[in-house]
């Protein structure tokens, strides 16, 4: 199955696996994500989507892991780096690295293991990066 691609208004990219309706409904045995998504695909995706975008790894119980490396990747499961879910709690944005560098705070980061037929769909969302008028206010 290939992945669908979803663009809204504004680059956010959703990969939705087409068996990933809701956790109570059963599951087709196949699905997109996979060893090679996660050793080559995701990389290209994100290398389109600019510079340190935001990752987010959605499960089908609703769970979801924002994501700053993949740090193995199996055939039937992906170990993945994620920041701490409460971003508020952390000094970290949350933005992909892709490789590990030097350590931030402890409680920061955790190694998540997910079996990829768990996963509903992966969004990559672009930084914003450019300069210009923001709605709200300016603080």
């Amino acid at each position: 199955m290939r992945p669908t691609l979803q663009h809204r208004r504004h680059p956010t990219i959703i990969i939705a696996s087409q068996n990933a309706r809701s956790p109570s409904e059963k599951r087709v045995s196949s699905n997109v994500f996979d060893k090679a998504y996660f050793n080559s695909v995701l990389a290209s995706q994100i290398k389109a989507a600019g510079n340190e975008p935001m990752v987010e790894v959605h499960l089908v119980s609703g769970q979801g892991h924002r994501v700053r490396s993949v740090l193995d990747a199996q055939d039937g499961w992906v170990v993945l780096e994620t920041y701490q879910r409460r971003a508020e709690l952390t000094s970290r944005q949350g933005r992909w690295i892709g490789t590990k560098e030097a350590s931030p705070a402890d409680g920061e980061l955790h190694h998540v293991a997910v079996s990829y037929h768990t996963i509903s769909q992966v969004v990559i969302t672009p930084t914003d990066l450019h300069e210009g008028p923001r709605i709200g206010f300016s603080l």
